[in-house]
């Protein structure tokens, strides 16, 4: 008898020990949880967007990018902010359209800025990285990839002749920039843009490596057909299995 109320005793013991050890977790879980739950920035964006305010004036801006290393490589982002459907779980700055003029404008005031930009800068820069993100960049068109990709070699050396172009200019007295075709020659810099499977086949792959993208990321979040369902991103494990075979086959 005492044998079994001693046994009977150890386990009350043992399950009052669970308890406590389950509600000093559930305590440090809910403080983590009152301490954390507040807006932040995304940690994709850098600067973050609280960063971002009118405090910084046009003049400002232009006597940073006028002042800028030239012997220092930098990093460019641009923006492509369209889809063709919307998934539910994102938060980027993005829209969906059904037809391509939005889209078209949208490029015609890129390169405006571009050039507005390239303006301010006293000769072309070197690049290490350009990262094309969105939205679904790959929804652009290949006359659109290639006007942004020129546009830009106008300003910054995205074909690696920057040395090329300082003896240029000691030889020239014009301060023109010359555009190069950015189809026509092999990127020195890196050149990343991020896709979506479901508008990358054979022919857009052959596109982005004919103009020197170096770098393919692909929008994967799960392969579980109802998770699929349920974040509005249905595209089989076998379209994606088909897109990195074909950017293999490219080097990509």
């Amino acid at each position: 008898m005492n044998r079994h109320i001693s046994s009977h005793t150890g386990k009350k013991e043992n399950n009052l020990a669970e308890d406590s050890a389950n509600n000093t977790g559930n305590a440090e879980l809910a403080g983590l949880l009152q301490k954390y739950d507040r807006p932040v920035p995304r940690y994709t964006s850098y600067p973050t967007a609280v960063q971002f305010t009118d405090n910084i004036s046009q003049k400002y801006y232009a006597d940073i990018l006028s002042n800028m290393d030239k012997s220092k490589p930098v990093s460019l982002y641009v923006h492509i902010p369209f889809c063709h459907i919307l998934c539910h779980y994102c938060g980027c700055h993005t829209k969906v359209v059904n037809d391509y003029s939005p889209v078209r404008a949208y490029v015609q005031t890129l390169i405006k800025e571009i050039d507005l930009i390239g303006q301010n800068i006293r000769c072309r820069l070197p690049v290490s990285q350009l990262h094309f993100g969105g939205g679904s960049p790959n929804f652009l068109e290949k006359d659109d990839l290639e006007k942004i990709l020129s546009t830009l070699n106008k300003y910054f050396c995205l074909d690696g002749k920057c040395e090329e172009d300082s003896k240029q200019s000691q030889n020239n007295s014009s301060s023109s920039k010359s555009a190069i075709d950015s189809s026509a020659v092999k990127m020195a810099a890196e050149i990343a843009i991020e896709t979506d499977p479901r508008l990358l086949d054979k022919d857009k792959i052959k596109i982005l490596s004919d103009l020197g993208f170096t770098r393919i990321s692909l929008g994967v979040q799960d392969f579980n057909p109802e998770v699929q369902k349920a974040v509005n991103r249905e595209q089989p494990f076998e379209q994606v299995s088909a897109c990195v075979s074909s950017l293999r086959d490219y080097g990509l």
